[in-house]
């Protein structure tokens, strides 16, 4: 039979924790917003009103030590900074999230990854948001290391929603490491004051809120943030908005706007988070991607509305690694030898060809400068040279072929072992609770708490 959580070979490596800004400056970027917009938002998510708010959030799924820092760092906050920690959970977003993946032993001692679906049976509904969705019915057969996760969502299958079952099983599940600390519905901004005034902002001037919202993400490309589309003269231009027909979820056009009532509305990504800290909370804990996706909400909000949202963020992250101390020098060694027999056949630098290789970066640099018909006369005159160069080396590439072939054989027994151990994406339930209880340790050393 397969354990109940990952195996290791030697004790768990220490997690890594990443806090930016570092914890000690968080008190100096907490300003209580108790203006009279705050306050009518928070009564209206049934936040408090008395005291800062520190939030962090993430989709409603069952997370991995990375999101798990960021709630422990929400709650750690709190204590430190006399804040109260929220949880915003972002049940506008649709997915999967009954579809896990794993780590295992069998009884041979190999290690094995997998991946399952505790509720194979329903139904998917790829446009339709978890909050908006039924609670899953799960499969009475599981692998032995999800079976903890599968007990928490059988004891919530009576929940209004998918996401709220997703939700309580979570709040169940840290009970060793973390005390369940408010959580928020994204749903829920949809019914506020604020989302009205926005979305009636909108109606009166879409094409002003578009073009703040496309120059703010054509500043920060890195993001990979997609910009609001251009529909044709009858639609107009689209909006940081979703419909909500029935329970599927698709974009809105200016024009579309105009006629759709406010219940059949929700705020997409940029439009939920920049709401959130322009109102809800004092300071907003992201994790790596959020952080970027921020300074996009802050111009945009700044174009647009004339000022930026009233809470700072933070980006907290953790990596936490289920497979142990593994060794991993012969995966590593096979798939650098692979990379080097796929690239040299495109660079002549690899194979030592020099000359080769100064006349390939000439020829694509030219090819980016000139116009269409004599790129692609350029472009056969660079595989035409790539193509000498690997008839003239074809002895070299051969060996670097055999050689890669060769590890990857010699390293396949450990790959699995390899892929586990690099793996910081696996459900937080998955790990032996002193793994997690150590991450909860650092996490309040981090803001002047001994773990314990």
């Amino acid at each position: 039979m397969p354990l109940d959580c990952p195996v290791r070979q030697t004790a768990s490596p220490t997690p890594t924790l990443t806090i930016e800004p570092p914890a000690d400056r968080w008190a100096a970027l907490l300003t209580h917003n108790t203006g009279p917009e705050a306050t009518a938002f928070r009564e209206q998510l049934g936040l408090p009103t008395d005291r800062p708010i520190v939030m962090s959030g993430h989709q409603a799924q069952i997370w991995h030590p990375g999101v798990l820092s960021k709630y422990l760092s929400a709650i750690a906050a709190g204590e430190a900074l006399g804040a109260h920690p929220a949880w915003l959970v972002v049940d506008l977003d649709t997915g999967e999230p009954t579809r896990l993946r794993f780590a295992a032993q069998d009884d041979d001692g190999a290690r094995r990854a997998g991946e399952t679906d505790l509720a194979p049976t329903r139904a998917e509904a790829p446009g339709v948001p978890l909050g908006l969705r039924p609670p899953a019915t799960i499969s009475a057969s599981v692998p032995a290391p999800l079976r903890p996760i599968a007990d928490a969502l059988r004891r919530h299958q009576g929940a209004p929603s998918l996401s709220a079952q997703i939700q309580n099983a979570l709040e169940d599940l840290l009970e060793s490491v973390a005390t369940p600390i408010q959580s928020v519905s994204a749903l829920a901004i949809s019914r506020t004051d604020l989302f009205a005034s926005i979305v009636d902002r909108m109606r009166t001037d879409p094409d002003t809120c578009a073009e703040a919202y496309n120059s703010a993400v054509s500043e920060h490309p890195d993001a990979r943030v997609r910009p609001m589309r251009a529909g044709d003269v009858s639609k107009g231009v689209e909006l940081p908005l979703w419909s909500i027909q029935g329970s599927e979820r698709t974009p809105i056009y200016g024009a579309e706007l105009r006629g759709a009532e406010i219940t059949s509305l929700a705020p997409r990504g940029l439009l939920m988070t920049g709401l959130v800290r322009r109102a809800a909370c004092d300071l907003f804990i992201h994790g790596t991607g959020g952080g970027v996706y921020d300074r996009i909400t802050d111009l945009w909000f700044e174009r647009w509305l004339g000022e930026a949202p009233h809470a700072p963020s933070a980006v907290v992250t953790a990596t936490l690694r289920p497979g142990g101390e593994v060794d991993t020098t012969a995966v590593d060694e096979a798939d650098r030898l692979t990379w080097l027999a796929q690239s040299a056949r495109h660079n002549p630098g690899l194979l030592g060809d020099g000359k080769a290789e100064d006349q390939k970066r000439e020829l694509v640099e030219r090819i980016r400068e000139a116009p269409a018909d004599r790129a692609r006369e350029m472009y056969r005159e660079l595989h035409a040279l790539l193509e000498r160069v690997r008839s003239a080396h074809a002895d070299r590439l051969t060996s670097l072929d055999a050689k890669a072939l060769a590890a990857r054989e010699r390293a396949a027994p450990a790959r699995v072992d390899a892929q586990i151990a690099r793996d910081r994406t696996l459900p937080f339930p998955l790990y032996p609770p002193e793994d997690l209880l150590a991450l909860r340790s650092l996490v309040q050393g981090a803001f002047g708490r001994a773990g314990g």
